[in-house]
């Protein structure tokens, strides 16, 4: 109270002293903001009062020009120009006062809901909301939700107002403003029950109504008394007009035009038409907007219903009927349904962008992880194919080892126990110098010998002149006769070390990719003309083992050769295989 008291005796004195005297404006606009909320007019006639010629800076212009549109909103002056408040708006965007810039949101918004441009109270009291959680003041937040209450139910968006005005209650509920609460309830009980929730609605209302009762606000009374003597007719339950009546006394009510109706309905329930005709005739007496019209006509044709009168009834109902029509024909020409329709398709338009982009934020995301597992599975393939390769490798080197011991030694046994030739010999000595690379490499598993064994590969796979060459020499050893024969035949000694390839059981198609595949089908051709044999004939591969079959009458094919030949084919298969070994090919030796 005291300081109630101060505040008001330095407003006086700062204005006894003439705002043109004041060089402190700062100091003005501190004390004005601290009892604007309880002494409004007190407020307004300060800030009226201050020389603008004082407010020498941007900040302080912006701060005069807020606690202003405060003050004249609290004082129920209701502006409909932002000629004030935009340029308070534009400069708090500019800083980082967002508790000023909240305020000024907030009263713009107000501004323009008093000039029904409702689509741009939305934006604004929405931009608001965005930034309420950097603000402190929970009742200022109260007062931003109420606002949306106020803007849905003027928009006849009833669920939404209901979910603002109960937002709204939360937040005075935090600050103690019971006053406020209260008259939160107040609009929150006929939307309840507009939603089909009398319950609800009935409850809220009583609620109110008693805490206006103690605290004797006549004027909240009165407004909970009128709404609840409506949900009495239009609930068609004459007991809550029972209830008030007996709590509170019928001479404490204000004869209005709900009550009236009220009680005319209770008494036509009652079957007393001679006082449902009394109150009803009051209520035509008190009534003064056309919303009380249409509540009297729809409680007259319940009534007569009651009553038994049921051509009165009809013609009321057909009054009712007509008025309701042209009050929604005249709802939907409205320049607010206008509005409520823009706001809506702008608002639909807005979320469509928005659903549009959380739809592509999911597919962003669905697709990146197919990817990612689209990528893990070619890993997995290739590891498995690696370990498929490596597995085939060391079998593959098994294999070799185990047929190079034993050509290793026929090879060494063959140089002890015959008498070659010294091309053969080198030939023979050349080859075993391969196959213990390859047996050493394999005891030891280690790189160096590996690289060894690699390179003597390599060395002889490079080679192919001397390959096939030495192939030839060790076969010509075993079958001198076949071999004679083919010389007979004019084959030059590259078309015999070519029938050579045939007889250890390649393949013409190896044999094309081994040597080339032009030389390929040279040679293969001018052999076949000097062995006489004709496009219509056996392939070459199948004559030439068929000739040395008959040739030496053993009965046998080729892969039942003597020892060392056998070898020898062996290690050329394998040589064969490592080229395309090397190379991913997948012949077949």
């Amino acid at each position: 109270m005291k300081r109630t008291i101060y505040i008001l005796f330095a407003a006086v004195l700062l204005l006894s002293c003439g705002a043109r005297e004041i060089k402190d404006a700062r100091k003005i606009l501190d004390n004005v903001e601290s009892f604007i909320q309880e002494r409004p007019d007190s407020a307004l006639s300060v800030l009226e009062g201050i020389d603008k010629s004082n407010l020498n800076n941007k900040e302080l212009k912006a701060r005069h020009g807020l606690l202003l549109s405060m003050a004249l909103d609290k004082n129920f002056i209701d502006l409909t120009s932002d000629s004030l408040i935009a340029p308070v708006v534009k400069y708090y965007e500019g800083t980082k006062d967002y508790d000023h810039l909240f305020k000024a949101y907030y009263y713009l918004g107000r501004i323009y809901h008093n000039a029904d441009r409702h689509n741009e109270s939305m934006m604004i009291y929405s931009k608001a909301l965005d930034i309420s959680d950097k603000i402190s003041d929970d009742f200022y937040i109260g007062l931003l939700y109420a606002q949306f209450g106020n803007l849905n139910y003027d928009c006849f968006n009833y669920k939404a107002a209901i979910e603002s005005f109960e937002k709204a209650y939360e937040y005075y509920e935090k600050t103690g403003k019971d006053a406020y609460m209260h008259y939160t309830s107040l609009n929150l009980g006929p939307l309840y029950y507009e939603m089909g929730d009398w319950a609800k609605g009935k409850t809220t209302l009583f609620e109110c109504m008693e805490w206006a009762y103690d605290n004797d606000i006549k004027t909240v009374f009165d407004s909970c008394v009128d709404q609840l003597f409506l949900l009495s007719v239009t609930s068609s339950t004459p007991s809550i007009v029972d209830e008030i009546i007996e709590k509170y006394g019928l001479e404490y009510l204000t004869q209005n035009t709900p009550v009236h109706y009220g009680l005319a309905y209770k008494y036509a329930l009652g079957g007393d038409r001679q006082m449902f005709q009394k109150h009803i005739e009051k209520a035509w007496e008190t009534s003064d907007s056309n919303q009380d019209t249409t509540n009297i006509l729809f409680t007259e044709y319940k009534s007569y219903k009651l009553l038994g009168d049921f051509e009165k009834s009809l013609q009321v109902y057909e009054q009712v009927f007509k008025r309701e029509d042209q009050h929604v024909r005249a709802l939907f020409n409205s320049p607010l349904m206008e509005e409520r329709t823009d706001y809506l398709e702008e608002t639909k338009s807005e979320n469509s962008i928005i659903i549009k982009n959380q739809r592509l934020t999911i597919q962003v995301i669905i697709l990146s992880c197919l990817a990612l597992i689209f990528a893990a599975g070619i890993v997995v393939m290739l590891i498995r194919n690696e370990l498929k390769r490596s597995a085939a490798e060391k079998e593959r080197y098994a294999d070799m080892y185990e047929s190079t011991l034993a050509e290793r030694d026929a090879l060494s046994e063959m140089l002890e126990t015959q008498t070659v030739s010294e091309e053969t010999r080198a030939i023979i000595t050349q080859r075993l110098e391969i196959l213990n690379s390859i047996i050493t490499s394999h005891i030891s598993e280690r790189d160096a010998d590996i690289k060894k064994a690699d390179k003597g590969l390599d060395r002889l796979i490079a080679d192919r002149d001397s390959f096939i060459r030495s192939t030839r020499v060790t076969m010509e050893m075993s079958h001198p006769a076949f071999f004679k024969y083919l010389r007979e035949k004019e084959l030059t000694d590259w078309e015999i070390n070519y029938c050579c390839l045939y007889l250890i059981g390649l393949k013409g198609k190896d044999i094309g990719d081994y040597i080339n595949l032009k030389r390929h089908y040279v040679y293969g051709s001018a052999i076949r003309q000097k062995l006489g044999l004709t496009e219509n004939d056996t392939n070459l591969s199948l004559h030439l083992q068929k000739m040395l079959k008959n040739m030496y009458f053993f009965g046998e094919i080729i892969w039942n050769l003597p020892p060392p030949i056998k070898f020898a084919e062996n290690l050329l298969k394998q040589a064969v295989q490592a080229i395309f070994v090397r190379y991913n090919s997948t012949i077949s030796v």
